[in-house]
């Protein structure tokens, strides 16, 4: 679905605020054309500053295509979403209200905002907000997944686990929520032997409190209670962290959130075509969808022969233009990992594709990225955003952690599965999915 910007640049200058920042593309491409160190010149301000020095350097060697659809979300949400407009607010703390009430509703489908002024100081988090009823809107998901170590010299070491999340708000249909819970998701490591057993739990609610995270290790078979901030530290010591999940999967009211401009931007996808799901049992939210075994996901340049770049670069995609929005972000727990961060967000379907992040004293770190590539009902009436990849390439080691999400390592992900229920999200459980 579109989203509808009001600029009023005259007004906002009189007013004395400071205009909404838009980057020029100084370069530009068409499809068929491979850019690599050669020619980086011509997608000079078409890509994220870190992604630009890859480019320049050969790590990364873009192959540029077209897409064959728009990369929108289906009738029923477009219009859910344009009901909403006008419905809701923020509180002074980011969280979403009703004005007539100064409290959240029970429940939201559809994006809470679907017309962002730019001139709004409230539009990064407004923003921010609608890509997380993006996300929310799969009901109840299953997703297997790899995480990999993967260094200048190739591959290093992987683990393989479970993750499965129960979205109460912006389901498509609304549900009991006696925890008055925004979500609950639990990850689970299955291998190796060495961390078999392994399980992370969160609960994140519907207002301000911050999540409730509790883990399982099966070493001493004890369950703990952790911080919120955990969830910025490394997962298992890779190069990736809970929070860099779909670039950022974090509480929306722990950070401060600020638009700085907007742009054309390069990113990743799988293909020129949305992937098909196939129908599968019915689930709590109605039909589940999986993605097809025929769908192989990414390739990686430590298992392309031939292939000259970075070891951890994804060297069966292209890469396509799209419009995104560039938001900051702060953290507002001085105990959080990171410092500032820049995201990009696609102005049209509101999906978080990069995310530059800095350390507490303003130094550039790591980069954190996922592919645009969503996976659609043959009729197109069921959309989701299917990741095949979320990487963090950490450039102060040289070193990348890679989140494999579907089709890649074989992972199938489930949307409204038959196999997720609330039950699964207690501590109790832990005991249960635990070593």
């Amino acid at each position: 679905m579109g989203t509808r910007v009001n600029f009023r640049t005259a007004l906002a200058a009189a007013a004395g605020l400071l205009a909404l920042i838009i980057v020029p593309a100084r370069g530009d491409v068409v499809p068929g054309e491979t850019i690599d160190k050669s020619n980086w010149q011509k997608v000079e301000g078409l890509l994220p500053d870190p992604i630009l020095n890859y480019v320049k350097k050969g790590d990364y060697i873009l192959r540029i295509g077209k897409l064959n659809y728009e990369p929108l979300w289906e009738t029923e949400f477009k219009k859910a979403s344009e009901a909403n407009a006008g419905k809701y607010d923020l509180d002074a703390d980011g969280n979403i209200v009703d004005p007539k009430t100064g409290k959240r509703p029970d429940y939201i489908y559809g994006f809470p905002f679907p017309n962002i002024d730019s001139n709004d100081p409230k539009a990064a988090a407004k923003i921010t907000w609608n890509r997380s009823f993006a996300i929310f809107k799969g009901g109840q998901t299953y997703f297997p997944y790899g995480v990999e170590w993967v260094g200048r010299g190739g591959f290093e070491r992987r683990i393989r686990g479970l993750s499965i999340d129960y979205y109460l708000d912006g389901r498509p249909n609304q549900l009991p929520n006696p925890d008055k819970a925004e979500l609950k998701e639990l990850s689970n490591v299955s291998s190796p032997a060495s961390v078999e057993g392994f399980i992370q739990l969160t609960w994140r609610y519907m207002d301000n409190r911050p999540d409730s995270v509790w883990s399982y290790v099966p070493a001493v078979r004890r369950t703990r209670q952790l911080s919120s901030v955990n969830r910025s530290d490394p997962f298992l010591g890779s190069d990736f962290t809970s929070d860099d999940t779909f670039v950022w999967y974090g509480k929306n009211q722990s950070m401060t959130w600020k638009l700085v401009g907007q742009q054309d931007i390069l990113v990743q996808t799988a293909q020129a075509d949305p992937i098909s799901m196939l129908a599968g049992p019915e689930g709590d939210g109605g039909t589940s969808w999986i993605t097809p075994k025929e769908f192989a996901g990414a390739k990686f340049g430590y298992e392309t022969p031939g292939w000259t770049g970075a070891p951890w670069a994804m060297t069966n995609v292209i890469w396509v233009k799209r419009p995104v929005w560039v938001l900051e972000s702060f953290p507002k727990d001085p105990y959080y990992s990171y410092g500032r961060q820049v995201v990009y967000a696609d102005r049209e379907n509101n999906l978080l594709l990069y995310k530059v992040v800095y350390n507490r004293a303003g130094e550039y770190w790591k980069v954190v990225i996922a592919d645009m590539s969503p996976a659609w009902a043959q009729d197109g009436n069921h959309r989701y955003s299917a990741t095949m990849v979320q990487m963090a390439i950490d450039d102060r080691t040289d070193h990348s952690g890679i989140g494999t999400g579907t089709g890649t390592q074989g992972n199938l992900s489930e949307y409204n599965t038959a196999r997720v229920h609330t039950a699964d999200f207690s501590v109790d459980a832990l005991l249960r999915f635990g070593k």
